[in-house]
């Protein structure tokens, strides 16, 4: 009786021999796609959460330079005075909090993942608040699809349909409103 369960159990052993070899090769494309998707949306994460604390650090720094008459007085200081008066600082302290994650020297903000950041000026605007208040900083890196971070093709060109499953920009806000 023994012997007969022993020969069943290696006849299997048997039949199966090669079937994890097999089943790797065919699921081994889909971990690797699977394994570059997230390291792609980390990376993309992280740029976003670099983004986002810059925009907030700029107006926590900025709110010192704002004249404080402007916080007891509504005579000459609108929204746009305001803005007039620390868009510079706000430009600056965003840079520099960039800078520090880029590790960037001089003018330009540096490179992120091996993309060279545009100039600070067309990465961050600084407008009034629609519905009045200071200052809005957002910062977007527009147009990522046409410098990404890792090549795009390799996650969309297997996924049907014409659309990316990537953003098409990556961006952020902050705002102060002082009244």
């Amino acid at each position: 009786m023994d012997y007969k369960i022993l020969t069943v159990s290696y006849s299997r052993r048997v039949k199966q021999k090669g079937s994890v070899a097999i089943e790797t090769v065919c699921l081994l494309p889909l971990i690797i796609l699977l394994i570059f998707s997230v390291i792609h949306y980390c990376m993309i994460f992280f740029a976003i959460s670099i983004f986002d604390f810059a925009a907030k650090e700029s107006i926590r720094q900025t709110l010192s330079y704002v004249d404080e008459s402007c916080y007891f007085s509504a005579s000459g200081c609108t929204d746009s005075n305001i803005l007039e008066q620390v868009k510079p600082i706000i430009l600056d302290n965003a840079s520099q909090v960039i800078k520090g994650f880029t590790h960037a020297n001089g003018d330009g903000l540096g490179k992120l993942f091996g993309v060279t950041l545009p100039a600070a000026e067309n990465l961050i605007q600084i407008s009034t608040i629609a519905e009045g208040g200071c200052c809005q900083v957002s910062i977007s890196l527009t147009d990522y699809h046409s410098t990404p971070f890792l090549p795009l093709n390799i996650v969309d060109g297997l996924i049907p349909g014409e659309n990316s499953v990537f953003p098409s920009q990556l961006s952020a806000t902050a705002a102060m409103k002082i009244n």
